[in-house]
Formats: C-alpha cells, sequence, structure tokens
C-alpha cells in the first residue's frame, strides 16, 4: 500500500463520550496546504472526512482557506474553514510540530454548524454545536469559558 502523503490523528478518550478531535500530519510536508483539524463528532466520521480532504489536496491541490466554505464532505452540510491561532498547537496538535520541525504550520479548523445551518459564533447555535468544537481561531483566553478554554490555558 502506498503512503497517502499524510496520516491523520485521533485524539480519543474512551472514558469521555466527548469532546474528540482529530487532525492531519503530512499535508504541509507532501503537499504545501495547511494541516486540517475537525472536533466533537465521531473519530471514525472525522478520520473518514479529514482522509477525504487529504485526497483532494492530494489529486486537485486543493486549498482551504480562511473563511472559505468546504462542500461535500459533512452529509450535506458545508463546513467552514478558519486559521488556528497559533497558541493551540502546542496543547492540541504536537505531533504535527514534531513533525514540521519548523515553522510556519497552518493549521486550518474545519467547523461543523448546528442542523439549522448556524455556526458556533452565531447567536442561537445548538448547545452542541457551540460546546463540543472548540473556536481555534481565537487565542486561548479569548475562548468563552468551557472545557476548551481550559484545556488550551491548562496545557
Amino acid at each position: 500500500m502506498q503512503d497517502p502523503g499524510w496520516h491523520v490523528v485521533k485524539v480519543v478518550d474512551p472514558g469521555v463520550e466527548s469532546p474528540w478531535w482529530a487532525f492531519t500530519v503530512g499535508l504541509w510536508h507532501s503537499y504545501g496546504v495547511p494541516e486540517l483539524t475537525m472536533a466533537g463528532l465521531l473519530p471514525g466520521d472525522m478520520h473518514t472526512w479529514l482522509n477525504v480532504l487529504g485526497e483532494r489536496a492530494r489529486d486537485e491541490g486543493a486549498v482551504v482557506d480562511e473563511g472559505s466554505l468546504v462542500e461535500g464532505v459533512l452529509d450535506g452540510y458545508a463546513l467552514r474553514a478558519r486559521r488556528v491561532a497559533p497558541a493551540w498547537y502546542r496543547p492540541l496538535f504536537g505531533s504535527a510540530l514534531w513533525f514540521a520541525q519548523r515553522p510556519p504550520l497552518p493549521i486550518a479548523q474545519l467547523v461543523w454548524p448546528d442542523r439549522a445551518g448556524r455556526y458556533p459564533e452565531v447567536p442561537g447555535c445548538g448547545e452542541r454545536c457551540s460546546t463540543d468544537q472548540p473556536r481555534l481561531w481565537l487565542r486561548p483566553e479569548e475562548h468563552p469559558p468551557g472545557l476548551w478554554a481550559d484545556w488550551g490555558r491548562e496545557n
């Protein structure tokens, strides 16, 4: 089997229902496109969707730009791409940093909407959508209170 040029790392705690996250390692090195991350959904699903986008990067040179909507990945919902603030790199993406060895290492978060199509920063967004995925485009100290903000400050 040929190496596709990236790997997906899933961060899961079997004793905790959520939040989990997954991210790519190698897209920047292999194809010059940002590494990608998702959070708050089932690990196997996130793995599949990140691989779909890795294949797009490999086959089409597809780049996920800040603020762009990414269609055709998440069962009829568009993902919104957001640039991850570097303060989150060490606590959440250590293996990607290790692999890259030197900056820059761009990482884009793929943010999913609630069932009504609202993203976490939109008033009225569903609770799970708002709490199960971090707002990694904000620095940890700017993040709304909760598990993700605590994670960014403590680790």
